[in-house]
């Protein structure tokens, strides 16, 4: 099965796009900022108030002071006036002691905050976001095979060398390519996880988990520097991610429901187009159901919450 990636074109068009949705950044003071309600807040000096997400909004409460262990506790904590006063009251109280500043992104299109770093180095510009990108796929020969952008300016990059292809375990009949997937937000930052596009999957998949996983917070020159050379290691790897092996034994010896097979099953034949012989292979619905009629117990009779508690 051939490899589809990206063409230049569409490439330059979806990075178009991402770098007119960069949420906007400013910096302001903790001194300088009213918390209206749970979900808008008042600057200094600008006349109308400001909504933020909820997410953004416990954002600015861990920058006030406020953890979320507290938060929990509490419960609403901004749903009544005197929960607004004491966050606004706490606020203060830390501004007069050593008045903090904060970086405030807010949504193009909503015009909403979405995101509160406590540093204005938390995040990178989509920008440069991809000025890493490129150096990444030209240094070492790589094709993007997937490319998202979401309204808020979110960007995620899969890409892989269609030659760094290679088997696990005893799956003679798959070819795996070992990847990475890029990721900026205003949330979370830049990060760059592991990525793995399977021969018979229509999608790669990102493994964040693994140990080759890297967030970055800060890009001074030698931070960049470890960073690049992260990445040829990797890449003298085939981007073949450190312990996939063990994992993919684990997840083949591990014992699956009646009502997980069936389903991985269904998945094959509406994702890949397999016919039931070759899904046989992969989710043996067919044996367990014989296994299963042997016992005496009929698989079509069992309900769904049955199947899940079957097991072979």
């Amino acid at each position: 099965m051939s490899l589809t990636t990206f063409s230049q074109t569409a490439f330059e068009s979806r990075k178009k796009r991402a770098i007119e949705l960069q949420p906007k950044r400013f910096t302001t003071s903790l001194s300088d900022i009213e918390i209206l309600s749970d979900n808008r807040i008042k600057i200094k000096g600008i006349d109308q108030s400001i909504g933020l997400t909820s997410v953004a909004m416990k954002q600015l409460a861990r920058s006030v002071g406020v953890s979320m262990a507290f938060q929990d506790k509490v419960g609403h904590l901004f749903g009544d006036e005197t929960g607004i006063s004491m966050v606004n009251r706490i606020r203060m109280a830390q501004a007069a002691s050593e008045d903090k500043y904060i970086t405030l992104l807010a949504s193009v299109p909503d015009k909403k905050v979405i995101a509160v770093n406590k540093e204005y180095t938390d995040v990178i510009s989509n920008g440069f976001f991809f000025d890493i990108v490129e150096k990444v796929l030209a240094d070492h020969n790589m094709k993007v095979v997937d490319f998202s952008v979401d309204k808020d300016g979110r960007t995620s990059i899969s890409a892989c060398n269609p030659k760094n292809a290679f088997k696990m375990l005893n799956l003679d009949s798959e070819i795996f390519r070992g990847g990475v997937n890029f990721y900026n937000s205003p949330e979370k930052g830049f990060s760059v996880s592991p990525y793995v596009n399977r021969l018979i999957c229509t999608n790669g998949s990102e493994l964040e988990e693994f140990q080759d996983s890297v967030k970055m917070r800060t890009f001074t020159g030698e931070d960049l520097e470890a960073f690049f050379k992260k990445m040829a290691g990797f890449s003298n790897r085939g981007f073949q991610p450190t312990g996939l092996g063990e994992r993919m034994e684990l997840a083949m010896n591990s014992n699956a429901s009646v009502g997980e097979i069936e389903y991985a099953a269904s998945l094959l034949n509406s994702k890949t187009g397999m016919d039931k012989t070759e899904i046989e292979i992969y989710s043996p619905v067919k044996s367990i159901h014989e296994s299963y009629s042997a016992s005496g117990i009929s698989p079509s009779s069992l309900s769904k919450d049955q199947k899940k508690e079957c097991s072979d």
